[in-house]
């Protein structure tokens, strides 16, 4: 018996995989694309597009509003914020991520005028050591605390501090800061915070990294 698609799958929660000449991609319910040997399933489809974790307020409208994404990845996040009607500056110092999130990117034009990719991190002015799994696309990242043990691979990166961000971008005020930087966010200063009307963070702790919750808050 053949039945109607809707009526087995939630249409919020389908996802499609697409060919296209040999190339696998990955269509969101939403209809945002993902190429799927530039994504992580698990972050990017799972956590953005099937739990939607990123989602503060069902209610609340994006439209022209800025949001800086810091560990954009593969532009995962800068999609689905765009997605909303934001402007995005997103944020991935690493070389494999940034690339795949401007494939990405690409592969949504309908959404890629209103991201503005820049391959730096975010944390303190200066240019970086990360600390990067040997994986490549998959794997956690920071210059704050080596994850990755003896078998890291190591990249350097230019990084800007918030207040230089606002600067050089010439950014008056920001609707959303959104931080997955592994460490990063312990360098928000209350300065920082003057011009930043909400915030998102992934908070992360390690022996290296000293600063506490109670610091942060």
């Amino acid at each position: 018996v053949k039945q109607n698609l809707s009526t087995i799958f939630r249409e919020d929660k389908t996802i499609r995989i697409l060919d296209d000449n040999g190339k696998k991609i990955v269509e969101t319910s939403d209809g945002i694309k993902f190429f799927l040997d530039s994504m992580h399933p698990g972050n990017t489809i799972i956590e953005t597009y099937v739990r939607n974790i990123h989602n503060i307020n069902s209610n609340h409208d994006y439209s022209g509003q800025i949001i800086i994404d810091v560990g954009a990845e593969c532009g995962d996040t800068p999609l689905y914020y765009a997605n909303k009607g934001a402007k995005v500056y997103a944020f991935e110092p690493i070389p494999e991520h940034f690339d795949a999130m401007l494939k990405n990117i690409e592969l949504n034009p309908h959404l890629s005028e209103r991201i503005i990719p820049i391959n730096s991190g975010i944390g303190k002015d200066g240019n970086l050591t990360f600390y990067q799994s040997q994986s490549g696309i998959v794997g956690n990242t920071s210059f704050v605390t080596n994850l990755h043990g003896g078998d890291a691979k190591k990249i350097t990166a230019k990084c800007y501090s918030i207040k230089s961000v606002l600067e050089e971008f010439k950014i008056e005020h920001v609707d959303l800061l959104k931080m997955d930087c592994k460490g990063c966010e312990t360098f928000l200063t209350k300065e920082d915070l003057e011009k930043i009307y909400s915030i998102k963070i992934e908070y992360f702790s390690s022996f290296e990294n000293k600063n506490t919750l109670q610091d942060m808050l």
